[in-house]
C-alpha cells in the first residue's frame, strides 16, 4: 500500500524517535486500515500491549521483594555462623598447642621423662614376643603335620 507523503515523513520521523505523541496518534490511526504491511502489523501490536491491563498488583511485588530478602538475611546469617564458628574452633585449638607446647623447664628432665618411657613400651613389646614365641612353639607340631 502506498501511504501518502505526509504518513512517510511521519514514519521516518517516527523511526528516528523525533515525533510528538500526537503524531504517533496519527500514525497509529493511519495503520489501523491497512491489513498488509509490517508497519500496520507493528502498530496493532503496540495497540494491543498498551491495552494490557497490569496484573500483578503491587502487593504481590512487595511480597517478592520480602522472600528474596529474607533468603539473603538466612544466608548470610549461616554465613556469619560460619565464621564465628571457625574463629571459635581456631582460638581453642591455639590454646591447646600452647597448654602442651613445653611442659618441662629443664632439658635434661624431659630426656629422662621420654627416656623412661620408651624403656617401658620396649618391655612391654619384648614381653609380647616372648609370649608369641610359646604360643607359636605349641603349634609347632601340627604345623609339621600339615608338611
Amino acid at each position: 500500500m502506498a501511504f501518502p507523503k505526509s504518513t512517510q515523513e511521519l514514519l521516518e520521523k517516527y523511526w528516528a524517535t523525533e515525533t510528538t505523541p500526537e503524531e504517533e496518534a496519527q500514525l497509529h490511526a493511519a495503520f489501523e486500515k491497512d491489513d498488509n504491511s509490517v508497519q500496520a502489523a507493528y502498530f496493532r501490536f503496540l495497540n494491543a500491549e498498551s491495552a494490557k491491563v497490569m496484573t500483578t498488583s503491587v502487593s504481590s511485588v512487595r511480597q517478592a521483594k520480602h522472600i528474596v530478602l529474607k533468603r539473603a538475611m538466612s544466608i548470610a546469617a549461616a554465613v556469619l555462623v560460619l565464621i564465628v564458628a571457625g574463629f571459635l574452633i581456631q582460638r581453642s585449638m591455639i590454646s591447646d598447642i600452647q597448654a602442651t607446647a613445653d611442659s618441662y623447664e629443664d632439658p635434661m628432665e624431659a630426656y629422662e621423662e621420654a627416656k623412661q618411657a620408651l624403656l617401658m613400651v620396649s618391655e612391654k613389646f619384648n614381653s609380647s614376643r616372648e609370649m608369641a614365641g610359646e604360643k607359636l612353639s605349641k603349634t609347632q607340631p601340627y604345623v609339621d603335620i600339615l608338611k
